[in-house]
């Protein structure tokens, strides 16, 4: 796989984050080395979250809530699939009655191309 720049995606990430020292960061890697003509690819966003950030998963678990989303805008001639969340980790919070779908540490989302 090859990494490339995320100069065409956007992360917008959910509200209900914690405030943190290290920054949170992301990258793209794509299954190719070059995109020929017609060929199929995937895309991976690699996003980073640092002790002790976390953000609110895609779908989230309840009403209310904003989703993490991710946001991409393809070169003229790519047609992108919707992004692909992975499930959150249901977590107990203070403000909430139920567990809450969270990402924290590395998170994967998958676009198919």
């Amino acid at each position: 796989m090859k990494s490339i720049p995320l100069i065409f995606l956007a992360l917008l990430l959910g509200g209900g984050a914690a405030r943190g020292t290290e920054e949170i960061t992301a990258r793209a890697v794509m299954s190719l080395d070059r995109l020929p003509i017609g060929q199929s690819f995937q895309l991976a966003v690699i996003v980073e979250l640092p002790p002790p950030w976390h953000v609110n998963a895609n779908p989230v678990t309840q009403t209310g809530l904003i989703p993490t989303t991710l946001t991409m805008t393809a070169p003229a001639g790519v047609a992108l699939s919707q992004p692909v969340y992975p499930p959150g980790k249901l977590v107990k919070v203070s403000w909430a009655d139920q567990p809450v779908g969270l990402y924290d540490g590395r998170v994967v989302i998958l676009v198919q191309g």
